[in-house]
């Protein structure tokens, strides 16, 4: 689990979770990673509509799988984005009609 406030992901307390998962991936990546809650809009009401491909995105796993994409190193932000959008388009275009 993430914290989306910064100063949560900031304090000592957090860095010393149980199982040392935080302290693996350092204080600043997971600053950075918070830091980017600073820039989200929200997947299931953008303007006045709905959009029910957030619900199949994050069932999937698409967004747990980017952010432990960039928490572990294994891919920069920019390029583990590219890659949940295109699983994310994946997703949609397999979706039943009705279903998009």
């Amino acid at each position: 689990m993430m914290p989306v406030l910064r100063e949560i992901a900031e304090s000592e307390a957090f860095l010393r979770d149980p199982p040392g998962i935080f302290q693996r991936y350092g204080r600043q990546r997971l600053i950075e990673i918070v830091q980017g809650f600073d820039h989200i809009r929200t997947f299931s009401h953008p303007g006045d509509g709905f959009f029910p491909e957030a619900s199949r995105a994050l069932a999937a796993g698409i967004i747990s799988r980017m952010v432990h994409q960039v928490a572990s190193g294994a891919l920069p932000p920019d390029q583990a984005a590219l890659a949940a959008e295109a699983e994310l388009e994946l997703l949609v275009s397999q979706a039943p009609q009705g279903h998009r």
